[in-house]
C-alpha cells in the first residue's frame, strides 16, 4: 500500500474499494508468508491454510473485524492484533463466557483477550493455532525466553558433529569460514546460531554442509591440487546421504549436491537430477569413493528369462557363489512362458555387481540383467 500502488488504489474509481481492500489484505497476507522462515512443508502448509481456505470472521470488542484461518483459536486472534497481545494471552472471552485457549473461533464471535504480565507462550501453543503469523511470533517469543539454555545446547550440537569431521569447536568457531557461515545463514553473532541450532531452526548438518563446500571449493582453487577430490569413507545420515533417485554404489563415478537442509546428497555422476544444477557450480563437490572393502551397498537387481524349471534356484546360486547375500527377493509369471525375479543383494562395490551379472547372463534362458534404480532400470550387461 505505498507508493505508487497506493496512489493508484486511491485514485481508481472504476473498481470497488471494498473489492481493492480485500486485495491489498490478500497481498499483505501472501507476503508475510514468505517473510516467514520455515521448512518447505510448513511453508505450503501454510499457503494452503491460509490462502486456499475459507475463512473465520471474528469481532474485537470495538467492533473491528478479524480474518483468520478457519479453526483458530483465541491465540491466532490475539497475534492477528498486537505481537505484545498474543505473548501476554492469558485466556479470552467469546461471546461473554470464558472458553480455553484451545477454543475453536467461528464467524460472528466477539472475542475479548485476557492478558496477565506474567504470562507468556509456552511450546504447546504451536500446536493450538492455525495462523503462520502466530506460529512465528510463538518461535520468536520461546527462543527469546529460553535463549542461554538454548546457545549452550547449540554449542554443544555443534562441537559433537564439528569433532566428527575432525575438527576443534574451539578453532573453528574463531576461523573466517565460520564468519562467512554465519553471513550466509543471515543470523546475528556466533550465539544467535548457537540459539537457532539449539532451537532446531538450523540443523548441524547445514553449517557441516556448508564447511565440506568451501573446503572442496578451497581446494580446487589451487594449482598443486587441481583435480583433487574429497573421499567419503562413511556414509550417514548426518553429513553424507545417498541419494535415492539412483543409488549410487561405490566404485561408481560420484559427485556431491550440497542440499539445502539435508547435508550433502551423493549422486552418480551421470545421474539425470545433477544436471538441473550445472548452471550453479558452486553446489556441486567432486567425491571419490575410500575405505574399508568389508562395508556394503544394498541394491536392486532385476532378472528377466524365461520361465523353466530350477531358473530360482539357478539365480540364487549363482548369487551365493559369489559372496552375496540376498535380503529380499519376489517372482513373477508371465503369460507368455517369460519370468521376471527381483533381489535385493549386499554387495561390496561396482565391480563386484558386475562380476554377477556377467554369470547371471550366461544361465539358461536368462535375457537380461538390470540394476533398479528408483522407477528405472539401468541395464548390467
Amino acid at each position: 500500500e505505498e507508493g505508487v500502488a497506493a496512489h493508484w488504489r486511491y485514485k481508481d474509481l472504476g473498481r470497488s474499494s471494498r473489492r481493492l481492500g480485500d486485495d491489498a489484505a490478500w497481498i499483505q497476507q501472501l507476503s508475510g508468508i514468505l517473510n516467514e522462515e520455515m521448512g518447505a512443508e510448513e511453508w505450503t502448509e501454510s499457503l494452503k491454510t491460509e490462502l486456499f481456505t475459507s475463512e473465520t470472521y471474528c469481532y474485537t470488542p470495538r467492533g473491528d473485524i478479524i480474518r483468520l484461518p478457519v479453526g483458530s483459536c483465541p491465540i491466532d486472534f490475539a497475534y492477528q492484533i498486537h505481537t505484545d497481545l498474543g505473548d501476554r494471552c492469558q485466556g479470552a472471552r467469546v461471546n461473554g463466557r470464558f472458553v480455553p485457549l484451545s477454543h475453536r473461533l467461528k464467524t460472528g464471535d466477539l472475542v475479548e483477550i485476557v492478558t496477565s504480565k506474567s504470562a507468556h507462550p509456552t511450546p504447546d501453543w504451536l500446536n493450538l493455532v492455525k495462523s503462520s503469523r502466530a506460529r512465528q511470533k510463538i518461535r520468536n517469543s520461546l527462543l527469546d525466553l529460553n535463549r542461554d539454555t538454548l546457545i549452550e545446547q547449540g554449542r554443544v550440537l555443534l562441537g559433537r558433529e564439528l569433532h566428527r569431521i575432525g575438527k576443534d569447536p574451539a578453532k573453528f568457531v574463531q576461523t573466517k569460514l565460520c564468519g562467512r557461515i554465519i553471513e550466509q545463514l543471515k543470523v546475528k553473532d556466533l550465539d544467535d546460531l548457537f540459539a537457532l541450532i539449539g532451537f532446531g531452526r538450523i540443523a548441524t548438518k547445514q553449517v557441516l554442509a556448508r564447511i565440506i563446500q568451501s573446503e572442496a571449493k578451497s581446494k580446487s582453487t589451487r594449482k598443486e591440487t587441481q583435480g583433487e577430490t574429497i573421499k567419503v569413507s562413511e556414509i550417514d545420515d548426518v553429513l553424507y546421504r545417498l541419494a535415492r533417485c539412483c543409488h549410487p554404489v561405490k566404485g561408481e563415478p560420484i559427485i556431491g549436491l550440497v542440499t539445502r537442509n539435508r547435508g550433502i546428497s551423493i549422486h552418480r555422476e551421470t545421474c539425470v537430477n545433477i544436471t538441473k544444477f550445472q548452471g550453479d557450480p558452486a553446489r556441486l563437490i567432486p567425491l571419490n569413493w575410500e575405505g574399508s572393502a568389508e562395508k556394503v551397498s544394498k541394491v536392486d537387481i532385476v532378472v528377466e528369462a524365461s520361465d523353466r524349471t530350477q531358473l530360482l534356484a539357478d539365480v540364487t546360486n549363482t548369487i551365493s557363489s559369489v559372496g552375496m547375500n540376498i535380503t529380499r527377493s519376489s517372482t513373477l509369471t508371465h503369460g507368455d512362458h517369460t519370468a521376471t525375479l527381483e533381489f535385493t543383494i549386499e554387495i561390496r562395490d561396482i565391480q563386484h555387481l558386475e562380476r554377477l551379472a556377467k554369470l547371471l547372463i550366461e544361465l539358461q534362458g536368462v535375457s537380461r540383467v538390470s540394476q533398479r534404480r528408483g522407477a528405472r532400470k539401468t541395464p548390467l550387461v
